[in-house]
């Protein structure tokens, strides 16, 4: 996976071209034709990530569903897994974004550094080369059906309208930062561009990191 790669030892210098295939966000980018060179990435306590780090609902999508389905079905691997994962999750958090305090319960955090994800392009603020953003949506009273209810609107809010600007409401929280320092009451496993890690700290910083080599998505040559 293009995550693996990353997390790699490669020599200053390398060119390195990478053909997507794996996870629904790199496949949105293989039907989009679209090759791109990235040169700075997401680091978390020196654990890289190019488009997404992120914990709470429906994350787990990213590593529980197999890897030949997603290779095989596409967007259709995940759907026998989206009913099970979509759950409030209850993760007391405390998060500061170039010196603004944010602290809640939240049922999704995620950092993201792409105009997509879960396959949706949500994030129209995004930038080659520009900040990352943070996404936080706060958790309901409750986590059993009216829980599940309060959820839908946010996450319908969020992945289908997206976010041109900064958006600061009640529930749900976007915006663009250099630099995030995330502390967490309890130890959380996070997707990063598909790949589980359960090895954070649950004090850790995230930041914009240069690669000491070129990296070059390439497109699809169908379509």
């Amino acid at each position: 996976t293009l995550n693996r790669l990353i997390n790699r030892d490669i020599a200053s210098g390398t060119e390195v071209r990478y053909y997507p295939s794996g996870t629904l966000n790199e496949a949105a980018d293989k039907r989009a034709r679209r090759k791109r060179t990235i040169s700075a990435v997401g680091s978390a306590e020196g654990r890289l990530f190019t488009y997404v780090l992120a914990a709470g609902t429906f994350t787990p999508l990213g590593y529980v569903v197999d890897f030949k389905k997603k290779q095989r079905f596409k967007a259709l691997a995940y759907i026998a897994r989206v009913v099970k994962e979509y759950k409030v999750n209850r993760m007391p958090a405390k998060l500061v974004a170039d010196g603004k305090k944010y602290e809640g319960v939240y049922t999704l955090i995620m950092i993201i550094n792409s105009p997509r994800c879960f396959g949706f392009r949500f994030n129209r603020m995004y930038r080659d080369g520009g900040p990352m953003c943070l996404l936080t949506i706060r958790a309901p009273k409750t986590t059993g059906f009216f829980g599940k209810v309060a959820i839908f609107f946010p996450f319908f809010r969020t992945f289908f309208m997206g976010f041109g600007k900064p958006h600061f409401g009640k529930t749900v929280t976007f915006t663009p930062f250099n630099k995030l320092d995330v502390e967490l009451a309890e130890d959380v496993v996070f997707c990063a561009d598909g790949e589980a890690v359960d090895d954070l700290n649950r004090h850790f910083t995230v930041k914009v990191t240069e690669l000491n080599y070129k990296l070059k998505v390439a497109g699809s040559r169908r379509g």
